[in-house]
């Protein structure tokens, strides 16, 4: 078994999981300089999906990636996680000094009317293969282990109506928004991952990236460059398809906001 029994039990009431030691530490520094090339040359302007700090679909132009990440070992902690019909979902991506705050990966399919995944025979679970080590003030996941058995209670306040945004962007500036309430009283924890570990953890569990706030509360980018490759699996081939689905709908959506 590549995960203890423990750590199954932990991944199913908290909703994470750690794998140690995916890549080894020539590999970590092989693709920390091939990403940092890669946005340092504007790769990602080659698509209207991506930005100055992520870059999807990479296994599609970097074939040579799928050997590096997809190793036996990745693909059985996997299984375990998820049940041997589990289902690799098209959607994968580097992130680079990406530091998104508080939300839950699941708000836009709910948002949408899309439910699968509150069964859990439909599990949906996100990957964060890590090249540097997580610190609070950057490199991993801040998260809050058990919130993936609870209700999202970021969905008004990112696909709300208008007004329901309006009074979240003003509540940000009195230190009252939902993302300042949840680190005054909740209970949060920081993965201890190293440089090639991964991060496993249930779409529904609420995190954001780890970062040091300024006085206003965004993110303090750090002075060391952050990368971080995702991948997601399911437990069955509807979940694969719904999340296949409403990936489409985003970058259309964001997209027709880009212009």
């Amino acid at each position: 078994m590549i995960f203890t029994h423990e750590q199954i039990k932990t991944f199913q009431d908290q909703g994470y999981a750690i794998l140690s030691g995916l890549l080894n530490e020539q590999e970590v520094k092989y693709l920390r300089n091939f990403f940092h090339d890669l946005f340092a040359s504007e790769y990602w302007k080659k698509s209207p999906f991506n930005s100055n700090s992520i870059i999807n679909d990479i296994y599609r132009d970097f074939p040579e990636l799928i050997d590096l990440i997809f190793k036996l070992k990745y693909i059985l902690a996997a299984k375990e996680l998820l049940g041997d019909q589990m289902v690799c979902v098209p959607e994968c991506s580097v992130h680079y000094n990406r530091f998104f705050d508080w939300h839950r990966d699941t708000a836009i399919m709910e948002a949408q009317g899309f439910f699968t995944h509150k069964d859990k025979r439909h599990q949906l679970v996100q990957e964060g293969i890590y090249l540097q080590e997580n610190k609070p003030e950057g490199g991993g996941l801040l998260l809050i282990p058990g919130t993936n058995r609870g209700k999202d209670r970021f969905i008004k306040h990112v696909y709300g109506s208008p007004v329901e945004r309006t009074i979240q962007k003003i509540s940000r500036a009195f230190h009252i928004s939902i993302s300042q309430r949840i680190e005054k009283k909740e209970n949060l924890y920081l993965p201890p991952t190293k440089a090639g570990d991964v991060l496993f953890f249930d779409s529904e569990l609420d995190h954001r990236a780890s970062f040091k706030r300024h006085f206003l509360g965004n993110a303090r980018i750090p002075e060391i460059e952050k990368f971080a490759i995702f991948n997601g699996f399911c437990s069955t081939e509807k979940m694969a398809k719904d999340s296949e689905y409403m990936t489409i709908f985003e970058r259309k959506k964001n997209c027709h906001i880009c212009g």
